[in-house]
C-alpha cells in the first residue's frame, strides 16, 4: 500500500469531516506550569559556578528532568543536605511535581546550579533559563539577578 501525502489527508478530512470541525496535526495536552519568583543571586567576579531558585505549580503531576541557560555550559538540578554537620550539595536526576505541593527550589535546598558561568551573574540584570518537563515539555522564564535573597525567601 502506498502511503498518503499530507495534501492528500487533508483534502480526504475535509471531504469527510463537516465544515466548522477543526484538525490539528497533533493534539496535546493543555499543561499551565506556573513558575514563580525566578532569581539567583550575584556572583563575585571570579565565580564559575552560580544558582537559580523558584518556585514551580502544576496543574497536574509532571517532573522537572532538566533546565538550560546561555549564561552557563550546563545546569544541574542538586539538593543540599546536612551530613555530619556538614553541608553538602549531591545531584538529582529530576523532581517529581504534585498538584497542591509546589516545588521550591531555595537557598540550602533544593537549586539549579550553574555550572561554568560565562560571565559573573551581575545585580540588576536577568537572563533566560528553559526548563523541560517529562509530560509538559518545555517552559521559558527570565531569572531576575539580585544582590539578596528576596524578602519572602531566606537563606539557609
Amino acid at each position: 500500500m502506498k502511503p498518503f501525502s499530507v495534501a492528500t489527508m487533508l483534502t480526504v478530512l475535509a471531504w469527510v469531516l463537516p465544515a466548522g470541525v477543526p484538525v490539528r496535526a497533533a493534539e496535546t495536552p493543555a499543561h499551565h506550569i506556573e513558575v514563580i519568583s525566578p532569581w539567583a543571586r550575584a556572583t563575585p567576579p571570579v565565580a564559575s559556578m552560580g544558582a537559580a531558585y523558584l518556585e514551580i505549580r502544576v496543574p497536574a503531576a509532571d517532573t522537572l528532568v532538566s533546565a538550560r541557560t546561555p549564561v552557563s555550559e550546563r545546569v544541574e538540578i542538586h539538593a543540599t543536605q546536612e551530613n555530619n554537620g556538614v553541608l553538602q550539595m549531591r545531584p538529582l536526576h529530576s523532581i517529581p511535581i504534585t498538584p497542591g505541593k509546589p516545588a521550591e527550589l531555595a537557598p540550602g535546598g533544593t537549586h539549579l546550579m550553574l555550572v561554568g558561568l560565562h560571565a559573573p551573574l551581575a545585580a540588576g540584570t536577568s537572563f533566560p533559563l528553559t526548563l523541560k518537563f517529562e509530560r509538559a515539555g518545555e517552559v521559558s522564564v527570565q531569572v531576575s539577578v539580585l544582590k539578596d535573597a528576596p524578602a519572602a525567601r531566606h537563606a539557609h
